[in-house]
């Protein structure tokens, strides 16, 4: 920003010999200035230059030396011109005078036009050149050249960037003087110079400079000469359309002019000499250079280019040219012709020349093609005179062998050619020159003109053999084909002609051959030893590819010993697993949730099991497993198991997709079978058509994984061995106990032959049709080799299909239904399906190959290194780009400010209350929040603690708050002051009264007086003025009964105090949940009490029984009992329990709360002698003296010490915030009696912030101002973190990104101060960030909608690496890892926090130093619920909701999206065909009929399936000698529909829901009674189907989930079937094309899926999930729940509190300064100093301790952490891997035995079947193993030895 005014500063000139001016010359603004510059004398203006460069003001500077260069036009000193203009070309300026280039020291050349010297009329001696670089840089310039000046000279419009003048400043040509050095620059061929066309180009200057040479400026002109661009502009200038064409031709040849004789030796295109020579015929000049370089560049000239008359006038001056000067150029006279009269000639004539003459579409002919040869013919139909007709075949001779001469004399300059200029040669068009000149041997008879050219040429091409090099071989940026393809054409080409024995020959070939001259023999056999060595070499470095042709051999007769040795290498392999169709449809969930750096422990692990699983799968014949890891990551894999032969699955291809969560090894893979015939087979009990897999390793059967000894190879062996066995029907639990039986034989083998039917169909047929992706060798090389075995077998399967079979228990009824009544069938059918395998079987062209000798050569494309180079270097600036962008993220417009709102009432029975308060009631419960909305408080005080106090307590709600002010204190800290219109207590008030209109808020005068009233609980200081006072108000306190609490703020140090009488009842003293338990048994004599399961009981406990069934006695139930002793996690000592009745059966317990008494010491007591908190570790000592002066300070008498003198009015406002929140909760405390209170003195200090007798102190403030921090939620924490961040003035000149893609929702509002109600809907982020910059207007707030996940890790790689510190404010484990990862990896700071209820937690993470937060993890706790208890067996109300939510789920979510699905054809399954067609059949009309499916649902869920229950399992039903119906199974009743409340409720809820989602009108009148006596139910049918389900399913406690609709009962359809009959209800909506409906027109009956949304109180998602519940939970005989329990559950809330989430974001900035400190100030700061910290607001209870250091290990003397990272400059282009890993190996002493990028494997022995392929990926050159994102400057290996470390690796 530039100001008129320049501040205070006079500049005053002072010229010593000059007395009369010394008082005249000071100015401080241009307007003063220009009054100064009418100088007379020349002395005078060289005085005042001198003074205007010692300015200060640069600016200033700038616009004088303009201004004075303007003066210096019309009287002026030629030195001092000079001067002034080379300074004024160092400055911004760019409009700077024309004129002042007349008078300036440059020679004017004669052979300039007229038009020009009109603009130099002076002729002086030269001494400098300039040339415009968009910054006006000063060259000195080695010989003649061209300038062009782009602001004056070229006419710029405002149009044209700072791009366009750096171009153009770069157009300067220096000539072949610079090939000193042996190094020769080559013109940039094809490349466009401007950035932008030259829309108007006026007028050209252009000057001659002199032999005087600025040596200082020699290696900078080099730097400009080596691009050659002047030639390219050229080009560019004669292509386009200018309005001033003449000027542009004068260019043209006015550069022609200026170059010397040497000109033919430089290469220029065929484009450029057309333009030129169009342009000459055009407007003819200068003629004589027009026919030098024309005639040097004969051969590039393509006549068909130009019009007839054109070639003669050409041709014609070329032959006068050539007659002037031939015998100086060529040394060889030209003979001329004499004239001949040109006659027209006849039309046939004139036809054949224009065929010779013009060759449309004719490929110019360059250098190396000597074989153009054109005629023509003279006409002179406009000018009848007698011309001389042009030899052009002899010119043409002989200009060829001037080029080979010219050639040569610039090969010699090349033949020591410097490689380090590599970007040169490549930006040259030296490659082309050399193809054509390889190009031209095949056509040669004779060399002799150009073998020394040649023999330079193979120095040069075994120069380009080195590393940095031999890319140029295989580039194609040079034309249609490589340099390497040309060697390999010529070298093909002369081999074929060598061979004498080649019948092939012609005579006209060998004519040819004879006639070679033996030089060109030698270098035909050179090129041949040289093309053997280019392969050899570009092989080994992956340029190449070479492969051999492969023959066919004859098939070994033994398949079973052919097996293995032909599938050997395609065990284990990689493939693109994770982007299979049903791999993501299985997994892709699952797989969202994975961190995109997968953690080390279960990396580690995969790898070393996959080492050592290939050797070890089996391998056979009769029985194999392959398996296929995902190429880029591991953790995703498929595996092919073949079924063993002699069991139903023999032969058939089971595909299993695996899945290694972030959580392995301790927990298992997933796996799914995908084989499963599209959902429609069940092939085994353990192996679900959902693709379920049932199996003890994987915890879907018991859970018998081990984390240290279970494997995938025993899970993959346990499949195929126990899974997949001839058992199929005794794998169900319970049915194998008929295992011997003739009814189990039978059953059996019935199931054995659904499965066989199903293998041919599934796992043959249609993997033969449609191979797996990764698969495709496997499965065409297994079935060739196993055909004949597979025939035999399955042959086997038909004769046996005689023997006696029931198919009534296959669990596929849809399969087995035609053979239940008709066995018989079951052959015919599977003879059908024989048939089709073997047709399958027959098609399979498979042969054994062997390699011959013939190699196939093929080109690896790749880019060259200085490509990749030039992209990271674009790459890098666009990061700068995009980084620049991104912080230019508008905010919008938000009203952030405060307004008067009314009162309400707060009456916590209010639906709208208990919305908004949902989170706090999650946590205090609402009998706690009731007390609350009675209650009344006093805040004295409203300073920065008084402020954060009052709240967090208006947050929490109350009935009344007053406030009383105390004026003295100051507003530092106070955020809620923020403008001067109004005082501090009015925008206070304002501001409390916004954030919750249920509190009454007023203020008060007389502390006194307002305690008198009696109309408080709870008084609370928030400053203390003297201890007289304290000792007052306790006093009358005690009287009244009132709790009294005192906290104090003063310089670092602060105090918090609580008095809450003589006897105060906690009731409930750590708020967590009851526990809950079953009782297995209990031995009363012993008085042990066992527990099923593990509990958390602790001796003293007091447990409570129930619903114990016993004999005639006193009852145990209701009865307390105390935990004596904890024998061990499922067993209880209670004491003798001999006087009860007889334990029988069953029972239930839970512990019961006891309530505590506390005795307080009064206030006036403790201040003076504090009484500490056991639960806060302090050093007494210290804080009692530090007690003792705040005290003094208090009453500003007694020693003070010098600390609190200076710094006590001060306070640093994070730590009031933490303060604050921890006496909000002790008021809390008071009114509510919930939570242990202080006992009864708490101490804080932040001595670390320190700076001698200051806070912060002046450094650290500036540091913690310019510091730039991204906080990732704007949450609860997230706005109390920003309020912090404002008021100690974070980032005012660094940045704040802070992002969340959440919107404001009404509960938000009881924690997240930041929003009001007129915010709801708005995003959380820009309102946070509006309300904070309304605090400090200084704040520079980034705020974005993002969500930090690896979607999102592309655009915020460029935000971690800008940021100086991370700052996390989020609410779910995996989005922390996720940042965490993200912190280790770039390195930065991470300040992690998090709250749950009272509970919350402060982690400093620092690089290089500490651990990280994925470095310890919680165990995860398994709270899945088993799917029996979930679907038939609930132990308590819990249950019950998880079984109403799902099946609000299924209902209005799942089967309303498969059905729009299937309308839309979009996307479509089986299952979702099936759903639809069953919901055509009842499809409703109206809302009645949604009614009618209420009532449906209603008698299914909660009559026909409990009767179905009790059929199964009767009340006396007996298994193992004990009633099935024992505990914690509890016997359902029949729940009949009689219209109850909750019955009325699901049947209101869910016909709104099912009305809603099909987009039925609802009325606004319901007459629900009138409108149930009309309809009636489905009728009850029994199904034994369902029964055997129900049996079956009791067996096993999985979570598959079977199909519930009766799907089963369904005839197998085929997908067209069903798809005909669908379309058959909407005929006028589709028609048929392809097997696949077309739509017609809009659907107007398209469901809408319902997503449940839990804080809408009115959409009945709530209502339908309570009432579900408790209409089952009265089956069971549970206790209901109510709504709000029911909301808070359903709605899965997550628990939070006001206080904690201000104590935890005040600690957090806390530590969030002491690593500022660190970064910026002191990076010796201690890590003693920081302080992680775990706060428990219940007990209460705040451990903070230090960080916990990384943990390092050693490596051949280093040592690694997970921060480190192994820098390695390593050029990847030029070496392989191999060298990589030798080179590793060196610098760590030890073997490599993994390198990996991220979930990527690179190298490791598990990936080779053989050591040929180790060697092939060895050799291969590290950048092509890379995934290298955007030309990142690094890629980050992982590089294991039997340590592991990061490399970061710079290619």
């Amino acid at each position: 920003m530039f100001y008129e005014d320049y501040g205070q500063d006079v500049y005053i000139f002072e010229e010593q010999t000059i007395e009369e001016i010394q008082n005249n010359i000071e100015f401080t603004t241009l307007e003063e200035y220009k009054k100064l510059t009418t100088f007379e004398k020349i002395y005078q203006q060289k005085s005042l230059y001198q003074h205007i460069k010692s300015l200060k003001n640069d600016y200033l500077k700038n616009i004088c030396i303009k201004e004075l260069s303007n003066s210096l036009v019309e009287n002026c000193d030629e030195q001092l011109v000079i001067q002034v203009y080379d300074d004024i070309l160092d400055t911004p300026l760019n409009d700077l005078p024309l004129q002042l280039l007349s008078k300036s020291s440059y020679v004017v050349s004669s052979d300039i036009p007229e038009v020009f010297l009109q603009e130099f009329p002076h002729s002086v001696n030269n001494k400098y050149a300039w040339i415009d670089k968009g910054d006006q840089i000063q060259y000195g310039l080695e010989k003649p050249c061209i300038l062009i000046y782009p602001n004056v000279i070229l006419g710029m419009q405002k149009t044209f960037n700072k791009t366009d003048l750096k171009c153009q400043a770069d157009l300067v040509y220096y000539n072949n003087q610079l090939y000193q050095n042996q190094t020769v620059y080559f013109e940039q061929k094809g490349i466009r110079i401007m950035g932008q066309q030259f829309s108007k180009l006026e007028k050209f200057y252009v000057y001659q400079q002199s032999n005087n040479i600025d040596k200082t400026k020699t290696k900078l002109c080099k730097k400009l000469s080596k691009k050659g661009l002047i030639h390219s502009l050229l080009i560019q200038l004669a292509q386009e359309k200018f309005e001033n064409k003449s000027s542009v031709n004068m260019l043209l040849y006015e550069c022609l002019l200026f170059e010397n004789q040497d000109w033919c030796q430089r290469i220029i295109s065929q484009d450029w000499l057309n333009n030129v020579i169009t342009l000459c015929l055009e407007d003819p000049k200068d003629i004589s250079i027009f026919h030098q370089v024309v005639y040097d560049n004969l051969l590039q000239i393509d006549l068909n280019n130009y019009t007839e008359q054109q070639v003669d006038q050409l041709l014609l001056r070329l032959h006068q040219y050539y007659e002037a000067n031939s015998l100086d150029l060529k040394q060889k006279k030209v003979e001329k012709q004499p004239p001949k009269k040109v006659e027209e000639p006849p039309k046939t004539t004139q036809q054949t020349t224009n065929s010779n003459n013009k060759q449309k579409g004719s490929k110019p002919k360059g250098i190396g093609y000597g074989d153009i040869n054109y005629s023509s013919t003279y006409q002179s139909q406009q000018k009848k005179k007698e011309v001389q007709v042009l030899d052009s075949d002899l010119i043409y001779q002989q200009a060829e062998g001037y080029r080979w001469k010219i050639l040569n004399e610039i090969f010699k300059k090349l033949k020591h050619l410097n490689l380090d200029y590599i970007l040169m040669i490549e930006d040259s068009c030296l490659i082309p020159v050399i193809k054509s000149i390889i190009s031209s041997l095949s056509k040669s008879q004779t060399i002799s003109d150009k073998f020394e050219v040649i023999q330079i040429v193979f120095v040069l091409l075994n120069k380009f053999l080195t590393e940095e090099a031999m890319h140029l071989f295989t580039c194609k940026d040079y034309g249609d084909i490589s340099l390497f393809e040309v060697i390999q054409k010529v070298n093909n080409e002369s081999v074929f002609i060598q061979n004498k024995d080649n019948q092939e020959l012609n005579q006209k070939i060998k004519q040819n051959f004879t006639n070679q001259d033996t030089q060109l023999s030698e270098v035909l056999k050179e090129l041949q030893d040289f093309f053997n060595k280019l392969i050899i070499i570009l092989e080994q470095n992956k340029y190449i590819d070479v492969k051999f042709e492969e023959t066919e051999t004859q098939q070994i007769q033994d398949p079973a010993y052919l097996y293995p040795m032909i599938m050997k290498p395609l065990v284990l392999r990689t493939s693109e697993v994770i982007k299979q169709a049903g791999w993501k449809k299985q997994l892709d969930e699952a797989y969202s949730h994975l961190s995109s750096s997968p953690p080390n422990k279960k990396m580690n692990r995969i790898i070393k099991e996959l080492s050592d699983i290939g050797e070890n799968l089996p391998l056979q014949l009769t029985n194999s497993i392959f398996l296929r890891y995902d190429k880029d990551r591991m953790d995703a894999m498929q595996a092919m198991i073949f079924g063993s032969s002699g069991t139903p699955y023999a032969h058939g291809a089971f595909l299993y997709n695996f899945l290694f969560c972030d959580d392995y090894p301790s927990r298992p893979p997933k796996c799914l079978l995908e084989t499963t015939g599209h959902g429609k087979v069940r092939f085994n009990p353990n192996l679900y058509n959902c693709g379920k897999v049932c199996l003890s390793l994987l915890g879907t059967w018991g859970d018998n994984w081990k984390p240290n000894e279970s494997t995938l190879w025993q899970i993959l062996i346990s499949i195929q061995a126990m899974v997949m066995s001839e058992y199929v029907y005794f794998n169900e639990p319970g049915w194998e106990s008929s295992m011997g039986t003739v009814d189990g034989e039978k059953n059996n083998r019935g199931y054995c032959n659904i499965v066989k039917l199903a293998n041919i169909r599934y796992a043959m047929i249609e993997q033969l049709q449609k191979p797996p992706v990764g698969f495709e060798e496997v499965i065409q090389k297994s079935f060739y080799l196993r055909k004949d075995v597979i025939i035999k077998e399955v042959q086997q399967w038909i004769d046996e299909a005689d023997l006696p079979v029931n198919y009534h228990c296959t669990q596929n009824h849809n399969i087995s239904a035609p053979f239940q009544q008709q066995p018989q069938k079951f052959k015919s059918i599977l003879t059908a399906e024989f048939e089709a395998l073997k047709k399958e079987l027959e098609k399979l062209k498979v042969c054994i190959t062997h390699q011959s000798d013939k190699k196939i050569l093929s080109i690896m494309q790749r880019q060259s290194y200085t490509q990749i180079q030039q992209e990271k270097k674009k790459q890098h600036d666009k990061k700068k780009e995009e980084i620049s962008e991104f912080l230019k993220s508008q905010l919008p417009e938000i009203d952030v400010s405060e307004s008067n709102v009314s009162n309400r009432q707060f009456d916590i029975q209010n639906a709208e209350v208990q919305n908004l308060m949902s989170r706090y009631i999650g946590v205090m419960g609402l009998d706690s929040v009731s007390k609350q909305s009675q209650a009344s408080v006093i805040i004295y005080g409203l300073g920065a603690l008084g402020i954060e106090t009052a709240k967090n307590l208006v947050l929490s709600g109350l009935k009344r708050l007053t406030i009383i002010e105390d004026k003295k204190l100051n507003n530092q800290g106070q955020f809620f002051v923020q403008n001067e219109d109004s005082t501090r207590l009015e925008q206070s008030l304002l501001h409390l009264q916004g954030l919750n209109p249920y509190v009454q808020i007023d203020y008060s005068n007389d502390i006194i007086s307002s305690i008198k009233s009696q109309n408080y609980q709870v008084v609370c200081l928030c400053e203390v003025d003297s201890l007289k006072d304290i000792n007052i108000i306790s006093q009358i306190c005690r009287e009244y009964k009132i709790g009294m609490i005192v906290s104090q703020l003063v310089s670092v140090y602060g105090r918090i105090m609580i008095d809450l009488g003589d006897q105060f009842i906690v009731n409930d003293a750590d708020g967590e949940q009851v526990q809950e338990f079953i009782i297995e048994n209990i031995d009363q004599e012993q008085g042990i009490i066992e527990i099923k399961g593990k509990h958390n009981l602790s001796p003293n406990d007091v447990i409570e029984l129930k619903e114990i069934i016993q004999e005639n006695g006193k009852s145990l139930n209701n009865q307390q009992l105390n935990v004596v002793k904890v024998i061990n996690k499922s067993t209880i000592f209670v004491g003798d329990l001999s006087q009860f009745g007889k334990y029988l059966r069953n029972g239930r317990g839970q512990t019961v709360k006891q309530k505590i008494i506390l005795q307080n010491k009064q206030m006036s007591t403790i201040i003076i002698d504090p009484i500490f908190d056991p639960n806060f570790i302090l050093d007494e000592q210290k804080f009692t003296i530090i007690n003792e002066q705040m005290n003094r300070y208090s009453n500003q008498s007694g020693d003070i010490n010098e600390l609190f003198q200076k710094t006590g009015n001060q306070i640093f406002p994070p730590q009031a915030a933490y303060l604050g929140g921890i006496v909000c909760q002790e008021i809390i405390k008071a009114i509510t009696h919930k939570y242990m209170p202080i006992r009864q003195c708490y101490f804080h200090t932040c001595e670390e912030l320190l700076d001698g007798n200051h806070i912060l102190g002046k450094d650290l403030q500036l540091a913690i101002e310019k510091c730039k921090v991204l906080l990732i939620g704007a949450g609860a924490i997230g706005c109390e973190l920003l309020k912090n961040y404002a008021m100690i003035g974070l980032g005012i000149n660094g940045n704040i990104i802070v992002t969340d893609p959440d919107v404001i929702e009404k509960s938000n509002l009881s924690r997240q101060f930041l929003f009001r109600e007129k915010h709801l809907r708005q995003p959380k982020s820009y309102t946070a960030a509006r309300a904070c910059m309304k605090m400090n207007p200084q704040m520079k707030i980034v705020a974005r909608l993002d969500k930090i996940s690896p979607q999102t890790e592309r655009l915020y790689t460029n935000v971690f690496q800008y940021v100086d510190i991370i700052t996390n404010a989020l609410d779910n484990v995996q989005a922390r890892l996720y940042v965490d990862s993200q912190c280790i990896e770039h390195m930065k700071p991470l300040l992690e926090s998090g709250t749950l209820g009272p509970k919350g937690h402060v982690q400093v993470i620092l690089p290089n130093l500490t651990e990280s937060y994925g470095s310890k993890q919680d165990p995860e706790e398994n709270n899945e619920i088993p799917y029996c208890t979930l679907k038939m067996f609930p132990e308590d109300s819990n249950h019950c909701l998880e079984w109403a939510r799902d099946k609000f789920e299924k209902l209005f979510t799942t089967k309303i999206q498969q059905i729009r699905q299937t309308f839309l054809f979009k996307d479509f399954t089986i299952e979702g065909l099936e759903t639809t067609l069953k919901f055509c059949q009842n499809m409703p009309k109206n809302f009645n009929d949604c009614i009618q499916y209420a009532l449906n649902k209603f008698y299914k869920y909660f009559v026909y399936g409990i009767m179905d229950l009790l059929k199964a399992y009767p009340l006396d039903h007996v298994v193992n000698g004990k009633l099935f119906w024992s505990s914690p199974k509890r016997p359902p009743q029949i729940f009949e529909f009689k219209g109850e409340e909750m019955q009325m409720k699901f049947i209101q809820s869910v016909s709104q829901l099912y009305a809603t989602a099909l987009g039925i009108e609802i009325p606004q009148q319901i007459d629900y009674e009138q409108t149930l006596k009309n309809i009636k139910p489905k009728e009850y049918k029994e199904n034994k189907e369902k029964l055997q389900q129900i049996q079956d399913q009791v067996q096993k406690d999985a979570q598959a989930k079977v199909q519930e609709e009766g799907n089963q009962d369904n005839q197998q359809q085929s997908q067209q079937e069903l798809i005909n009959q669908i379309i058959e209800y909407f005929k006028d909506y589709y028609e048929m094309t392809d097997s696949t409906p077309k739509l017609l027109k809009s659907l107007d009956f398209l469901p809408q899926p319902i997503q449940f949304e839990k804080d809408e109180d009115d959409n009945h998602h709530v209502e339908f999930i309570q009432a579900a519940l408790n209409c089952r939970a009265q089956n069971y005989g549970l206790e209901p729940l109510d709504w709000l329990t029911t909301k808070l559950k359903a709605g899965r809330i997550v628990p939070a509190m006001a206080t904690t989430t201000a104590c935890i974001a005040g600690l957090q900035t806390i530590e969030l300064v002491k690593v500022i400190k660190k970064l910026m100030i002191d990076e010796n700061l201690k890590l003693e100093t920081f302080k992680n910290m775990f706060l428990n607001l219940a007990i209460p209870y705040a451990l903070q301790s230090e960080p916990g250091e990384c943990q390092y290990e050693q490596i051949n003397g280093k040592n690694f952490s997970f921060w480190s990272k192994w820098d390695v400059h390593f050029s990847s282009q030029v070496n392989n891997l191999e060298k990589f890993i030798t080179y590793t190996e060196q610098e760590f002493g030890e073997k490599v035995t993994c390198i990996k990028q991220k979930a990527k494997l690179l190298y490791s022995p598990i990936m080779f079947n053989s050591k040929e392929e180790e060697q092939n990926l060895l050799q291969t050159p590290i950048y092509l193993l890379f995934e290298i994102q955007d030309f990142e400057e690094y890629v980050e290996l992982d590089i294991t030895f039997q340590k592991r470390i990061k490399c970061r690796f710079y290619y």
